[in-house]
């Protein structure tokens, strides 16, 4: 060890060496696609000041109830995917969906998926009961449908999208990172907040049609 030591050290002047260091941990970071290391912030103004979804949240959505027939995960706002690869990994949901923003991030995301995973490129503001993924869950007869909302989101799109939803007998929504206000303008939607992960931060809400709201 002290031989191999000292042949780096010959090799390479100190800088440079430490600059070595540097750019490889930075690349196994970035393969791991670590949620913390995204350097477009400071040079894109128009990127939303917020992180990749982190690995305990999305362990946490592995909790889910028991699924007796065929389910679709939604992400909205999904950028590169990484939720959705996380959980096709794991097989818990038989198909998954997620829209995204900006055109760059898909059409690098799409090559790097895997079949039942879909990515679209779509501004949710035009989010209606026009979109595609209203036939395919039709076509699909997807029972068990969840949605996931990671902030920042306007709440008031995040409300849109969930009441077009009402249209079926049920669903599930995550919601992570959203204040205490916009969490009380959920719970006016007719839904019930069923489970909680990681000191109340990501939330799970049901909705039934006509089933009495029970509150906490």
């Amino acid at each position: 060890m002290i031989n191999f030591i000292t042949k780096v050290l010959s090799k390479y002047q100190i800088k440079l060496l430490f600059f070595i260091i540097f750019t490889e941990i930075k690349y196994v970071l970035s393969s791991f696609d670590f949620p913390l290391l995204d350097l477009r912030k400071g040079k894109n103004k128009d990127y939303h000041l917020s992180v990749s979804t982190p690995f305990i949240f999305m362990n946490s959505i592995k909790k889910i109830e028991n699924r007796n027939s065929k389910s679709i995960f939604i992400d909205f706002g999904c950028g590169n995917g990484r939720v959705l690869k996380f959980l096709n990994n794991k097989n818990l949901f038989d198909f998954f969906f997620g829209y995204e923003l900006k055109k760059e991030i898909v059409d690098t995301s799409i090559k790097n998926i895997s079949l039942n995973i879909n990515i679209k490129q779509k501004n949710l503001d035009e989010f209606s009961t026009n979109d595609d993924i209203f036939n395919f869950i039709d076509q699909n007869e997807i029972n068990e449908i969840y949605l996931y909302f990671y902030n920042p989101f306007n709440i008031n799109m995040v409300i849109n999208i969930i009441n077009i939803f009402k249209k079926f007998n049920k669903f599930h929504f995550y919601v992570l990172g959203f204040d205490s206000e916009d969490l009380k303008k959920i719970k006016l939607l007719e839904v019930n907040e069923i489970n909680e992960f990681n000191l109340g931060s990501l939330k799970l809400f049901k909705y039934v049609k006509n089933k009495k709201i029970i509150t906490r």
